[in-house]
């Protein structure tokens, strides 16, 4: 009985959203929902340290506990700059650099497109660039991603659902509201969650 719970679930979350259906928000609208360039500036404005957004601190830790090194992220939370489009000397675009005088975290955002970069030349520019500086490199996804070496794949659909979970905005000002927008726009809140007495009710609706 559990694995066919866990096969319907399945079933039901691959089947499309009805857009007739998607309560809108700025990012539905303003991005026509999946663009990689609007959500790179809208995060690189969240991890800001001059940042509007109050609950920077800790939407960064959340955000970035896979890293797994608490030294790493708190130096980059306490003190850390922002580039977006930062060019190599090869002329490619790296989508956004979080980086202080000690460390720096390379983010490559993947949202409905394949894999397609030149990531070799992301590493030697940065290497150029930041010679003594502790590296990371992410690939911040939508869909599961088989990484190049060095790097490391992090979900934003399960990341973004952890920090709606944790209920970080208290909604006293536009950033809580702009930002639970942004997470509720690339999160997986949509997707049904289906208990047993849910199975049961689709089973005899289906079965008949």
């Amino acid at each position: 009985m559990q694995n066919d719970l866990s096969q319907l679930k399945k079933i039901f979350n691959t089947i499309p959203e009805n857009p007739n259906l998607k309560s809108n928000n700025l990012f539905s609208i303003g991005t026509r929902g999946f663009y990689e360039n609007p959500f790179t500036e809208v995060l690189s404005y969240l991890l800001k340290k001059n940042t509007g957004y109050k609950r920077r601190d800790e939407f960064m830790k959340i955000l970035l506990a896979d890293l797994k090194d608490e030294d790493f992220l708190n130096s980059l939370i306490s003190n850390s700059e922002v580039s977006t489009q930062f060019i190599t000397s090869n002329g490619k675009y790296i989508d956004l650099i979080l980086y202080n005088e000690n460390n720096i975290l390379v983010f490559e955002n993947k949202i409905n497109h394949w894999m397609a970069n030149p990531f070799d030349d992301y590493e030697n520019h940065i290497n150029l660039k930041f010679p003594l500086h502790n590296k990371r490199y992410v690939i911040f996804s939508y869909k599961k991603e088989n990484c190049p070496d060095n790097w490391k794949y992090l979900s934003i659909r399960r990341i973004f659902d952890k920090i709606i979970s944790a209920k970080l905005h208290v909604f006293d000002n536009k950033w809580d509201y702009f930002t639970h927008d942004f997470l509720l726009q690339f999160s997986n809140s949509k997707l049904i969650d289906m208990d047993q007495s849910y199975f049961d009710f689709m089973r005899k609706i289906f079965l008949r």
